[in-house]
């Protein structure tokens, strides 16, 4: 029997429930401040839905589903690619959550902190933008992962990390 969490606000995109033992257990969602309760990134209340493991209740009493939540509650252009790479990590048996920027995910890969960068197939992508991300990544204490969907849903990943033209100067010597 899956839970029910009724959405008691809506604000910039995000949902916020009441307090859920299921939400904690699972790593979902990120306590409130103010307020009690979880707010819930629709990438987050997609995944709830789409696996059954919750039933969300709309402010208007009706039960969500998945074309529901997104045509209502879809702000951000990564809320679709962000719900298809937290789908393809949990079924890995990850722990992924919604992170600190919109095209972002976090999670905890064997004691280590892991943020996502989510990009999707033949969209437009800045470098800067992805060098920015990434250091701001590490700045926080994570090590920066990308992952890019292509047009049938399926998902690569892509280390990321820093290099100097002097470290690879070094490398070629070797």
């Amino acid at each position: 029997m899956s839970e029910v969490l009724r959405i008691v606000e809506v604000r910039e995109g995000k949902l916020l429930v009441g307090e859920s033992s299921l939400l904690r257990k699972m790593g979902l969602g990120t306590p409130s401040i103010g307020k009690e309760g979880i707010v819930l990134d629709v990438s987050e209340a997609a995944y709830l839905i789409y696996t059954e493991a919750a039933q969300l209740i709309d402010t208007d009493g009706e039960a969500l589903t998945l074309e529901g939540l997104f045509s209502r509650y879809s702000s951000g252009r990564y809320d679709w690619i962000k719900f298809s790479v937290m789908l393809d990590l949990r079924s890995r048996g990850r722990r992924v959550r919604a992170g600190f920027a919109p095209n972002t995910l976090v999670m905890d890969l064997g004691g280590r902190k892991v943020a996502v960068f989510v990009a999707e197939e033949n969209s437009p992508l800045r470098a800067g933008e992805v060098v920015e991300w990434a250091e701001d990544a590490v700045r926080k204490g994570y090590d920066p992962l990308m992952a890019l969907v292509d047009a049938n849903g399926d998902v690569t990943y892509y280390s990321m990390r820093k290099m100097r033209i002097d470290d690879l100067v070094g490398e070629f010597r070797r």
